[in-house]
């Protein structure tokens, strides 16, 4: 977990290390890509099914504070069934191609959490019974993890490079989930939670450049994506009411209030790998006072507690 060295072993090392991310990409591939038109849509999937055909007949999508959530979704999603023409199976390629893409993010991390530890991460992505299914579905969920996972990567890359290009990623990733759904407040919220609790993970801290790439990144995807491509600057302000409507709906429950056990109960239930995996790392980053595992930790921990 202490930061390993860049790879200095021989050709075999080498080519090990070249194809852990192939391998990683293959098992999440074949868990998700095939038969992607089995399961009828559901309700969720129907409803943006009606904004996508509208999207693709008129050629804009105007975003809806009140319901629906963020424009990253249809603009993805179109690319697809243009190519390809309409099906389910167009319909769902989109968040199934980046379910598949996030197992090979965590191979990102290696210097940071390990390669073995890499390595068990991407393999967990992979097959995760939840991740899978939500990659076959194309509602916005998988999308927002699929972000949150690219942000983190190119900042603790970007934070190790003198390259700009780590934060640009970032920021657009950051932009993205700004587009994709509401909750993203929550994602930026339990991440700086992260941060300030391990001291900024024991990472070095960010150049004024770099941080400027990145806002500058976010921002305009965010702009790009809201504003239909600048022919609909009104769709700048609808976030912001978005941020009010849903924070109270949040509040009140509205038909989908649980108990405060309620996520942890499905982790127990349906991921108990990676619920054991987190305990045990957790209490490993606590007695090796491991500060990039304690930012993973309290990062998990604060995603839990702001959902429940």
């Amino acid at each position: 977990m202490n930061g390993e060295p860049p790879n200095t072993g021989g050709r075999a090392t080498d080519l090990v290390e070249r194809a852990v991310p192939w391998l990683l990409l293959a098992l999440a591939a074949a868990l998700r890509l095939p038969r992607l038109d089995l399961r009828p849509l559901h309700h969720d999937e129907g409803t943006n099914v009606i904004f996508l055909l509208r999207f693709l007949r008129e050629g804009a999508y105007h975003y809806d504070p009140s319901n629906y959530h963020g424009p990253l979704l249809y603009f993805l999603s179109v690319a697809p069934i243009l190519l390809f023409g309409t099906s389910t199976t167009m319909l769902r390629a989109a968040p199934a191609l980046l379910g598949t893409l996030m197992a090979a993010l965590a191979w990102g991390l290696r210097r940071e959490i390990g390669r073995a530890g890499a390595v068990a991460a991407g393999i967990l992505l992979a097959t995760s019974p939840c991740l899978v299914y939500y990659s076959r579905d194309n509602i916005h969920e998988i999308y927002l993890v699929f972000l949150t996972l690219l942000l983190v990567v190119g900042l603790v890359r970007g934070l190790g490079s003198p390259r700009l290009g780590w934060f640009v990623m970032a920021g657009a990733a950051a932009g993205g989930l700004l587009a994709t759904k509401e909750t993203a407040c929550l994602t930026f919220l339990a991440l700086g939670a992260g941060l300030a609790g391990s001291r900024r993970g024991g990472l070095p801290a960010p150049r004024r450049a770099a941080l400027i790439a990145c806002v500058v990144a976010a921002g305009a995807v965010a702009v790009i994506l809201y504003s239909d491509f600048f022919t609909d600057m009104g769709g700048l302000r609808r976030p912001i009411e978005a941020l009010r409507l849903w924070g109270q709906r949040g509040l009140r429950g509205d038909g989908h209030a649980k108990p405060w056990w309620y996520f942890l109960g499905i982790l127990r239930r349906e991921e108990p790998a990676i619920l054991l995996a987190a305990v045990a790392g957790a209490a490993v980053a606590l007695k090796h006072r491991d500060r990039f595992a304690g930012f993973l930790a309290l990062w998990a921990a604060a995603m839990v507690a702001l959902y429940s």
